[in-house]
């Protein structure tokens, strides 16, 4: 018995003695890697990443290592980029190589969120999904029939906030899941407790937890428990893309302009039906995702992370070898608060993208924070979202910090982590900015 062990100890020894070699003499020969946090062997950087927010610790190893960030997860490569000018440099001016996605074996493949536009690797599907997901909201023209629903909904909003401000959040989330179900299945959310607004919100906090980096180490070694939950997930995300679809599919002779009544006329076979469903979830996503509007958008990004690309072919990239197959991270986050493109950017000032005497304005942050490469969709629908949202607001609402017993209660300005990160629950004051704006929200 102990000979056998020996044996097999003296194995694995040659085996990691040859592998790190090999390594070696490929770097050599190839370039060498970005720099990074140093990994212990075979396992790499598996305990150096974060447990959650990680656009931080990411930001973190920029300042200490570089705006091009490496690591090494079991032999996976992960590099992260800390600089809008790299990351345009490699994620948009060499989108060819760099805008595929890696395979996610939890959340991608086990949960089914390779599904949605934003998971999907390139090939037919994904080409039609994209042009499917192009004909509603990828055009202006395309937008302009559902400007009444959305200005209806905002409507909606104002009026429930005004009434009852503690539900802030849930309003919001509201809001988005609400318009998202009008715009693609001519689906009117109930007044409370809808059925198919709660799959939605159910499905959506998932992903923003399954989508994040790390977030299942099943991905690199098997974890007892997970495939319990991931198949439980499975089912709130067959839900989402289901249910909504079977209800327009026994309506669509009502509708007029929505996506669903664009793409269900004539013969539907089952798979054309699958990819309606999967190009119509992925609306989702692009909802979730302007002097004031813009800095809103830059002060605390909606996806501090951008989802992972994955490098179809080597790449030498200032001077730095990147093997196919290496997983790509854009840290939204840090590059909207570069001090090289913000003057001191942790503070909100919506006045530094206004024209000013002898200085130009401040880095257009539409131009990160919608993302990079070919897969940038619903950036023209992200936008006409928030303006709509943030100008009805500013209109109609007086919005203030609370005062109790002749203290200011100051928000906690902390978010939550995941793909997609939100304000977590605070106090705020709010009422009707006038007379008339009150009148008008009991109209709505």
């Amino acid at each position: 018995m102990m000979s056998t062990l020996a044996v097999a100890i003296d194995f694995l020894a040659i085996l990691l003695g040859l592998s790190v070699l090999n390594y070696v003499l490929t770097s050599r020969r190839q370039g060498r890697s970005p720099p990074g946090p140093p990994g212990w062997p075979i396992i790499g950087n598996i305990l150096d990443m974060p447990a959650s927010h990680e656009w931080y610790t990411f930001a973190q190893w920029g300042e200490k290592w570089g705006d091009i960030v490496s690591a090494n997860l079991l032999g996976k490569h992960l590099v992260i980029l800390n600089s809008s000018n790299v990351a345009d440099e490699m994620l948009d001016k060499k989108s060819a190589i760099y805008s595929d996605r890696p395979v996610f074996p939890v959340a991608g493949e086990v949960i089914g969120w390779e599904r949605i536009l934003g998971f999907h690797q390139y090939g037919p599907r994904w080409r039609e999904i994209r042009r499917l997901f192009s004909r509603t909201i990828g055009a202006h023209n395309s937008l302009t029939p559902l400007m009444d629903d959305l200005e209806r909904n905002a409507r909606e909003f104002l009026r429930r906030v005004a009434s009852d401000p503690a539900t802030l959040t849930q309003q919001v989330h509201r809001f988005t899941g609400a318009s998202t179900l009008k715009m693609t299945y001519e689906y009117t959310v109930a007044e409370e407790n809808d059925e198919l607004l709660e799959i939605v919100d159910t499905a959506i906090g998932q992903f923003c937890l399954a989508s994040a980096p790390g977030a299942y180490l099943a991905d690199v070694f098997p974890i007892p428990g997970w495939k319990r939950t991931a198949q439980a997930q499975r089912k709130d995300l067959d839900k989402m893309c289901d249910i909504p679809y079977d209800f327009t599919k026994a309506q669509v002779v009502a509708f007029r302009h929505v996506y669903m009544s664009l793409n269900l006329e004539g013969y539907i076979g089952l798979e054309r039906e699958a990819v309606l469903k999967d190009a119509a979830s992925s609306m989702y996503a692009a909802a979730l995702r302007s002097a004031l509007c813009w800095e809103v958008l830059r002060w605390q990004p909606v996806s501090p992370l951008s989802v992972p690309h994955s490098l179809t072919q080597d790449d030498v990239h200032d001077g730095y070898f990147l093997p196919k197959g290496t997983l790509v991270i854009a840290n939204i986050w840090k590059m909207l608060r570069d001090p090289r493109c913000y003057t001191r950017p942790d503070q909100f000032n919506p006045d530094r993208f206004l024209p000013k005497a002898g200085a130009e304005p401040e880095y257009d942050p539409r131009q990160i924070g919608f993302g990079f490469g070919r897969r940038l969709k619903g950036l023209r629908l992200a936008e006409m979202s928030l303006f709509l949202i943030c100008a009805a607001s500013l209109a109609a609402l007086d919005i203030s910090k609370p005062v109790v017993n002749g203290e200011v209660i100051e928000p906690s300005m902390k978010y939550t982590t995941g793909t997609i990160s939100h304000p977590c629950e605070f106090k705020c004051t709010i009422k009707p900015r006038s007379p008339s704006a009150e009148a008008l929200l009991s109209l709505s």
